[in-house]
């Protein structure tokens, strides 16, 4: 698993993609959305929740993926909207998740530690 040092050059190297980076088709991350997204993912690290790793979708929005014991999850954020759709493929769960909303995100996060899923 990455570590939370790595969260902020990682979303740098997705903001720099010019557009059409594959194909000709995909969008960047926007460059202004990195201190932001960067911001609420070390403060879910804080949290205890396991850094992830981070790619880019062709809309531009991010998609983080933890492989986190038998579960596997992804969370596509827009930081556009500020919204994310997350998913785990092992229990066959998904929801979305207004990330600017504390209490919704203290939710989301509690429900992963009572899976047993923290950082170490």
């Amino acid at each position: 698993m990455p570590d939370a040092a790595s969260i902020r050059p990682r979303l740098a190297a997705l903001a720099a993609l010019t557009p059409g980076w594959v194909d000709g088709e995909c969008l960047p991350l926007a460059y202004g959305a990195v201190p932001w997204l960067a911001d609420w993912l070390e403060a879910r690290a804080a949290e205890g929740m396991p850094v992830p790793y981070l790619y880019l979708t062709v809309e531009g929005e991010l998609q983080a993926e933890w492989d986190i014991g038998r579960d596997g999850v992804e969370m596509t954020m827009d930081p556009t909207t500020r919204r994310a759709e997350w998913w785990d493929f092992d229990r066959d769960t998904s929801g979305a998740l207004d990330m600017q909303d504390a209490d919704a995100v203290a939710e989301w996060v509690a429900g992963w530690r009572a899976r047993g899923v923290a950082s170490a």
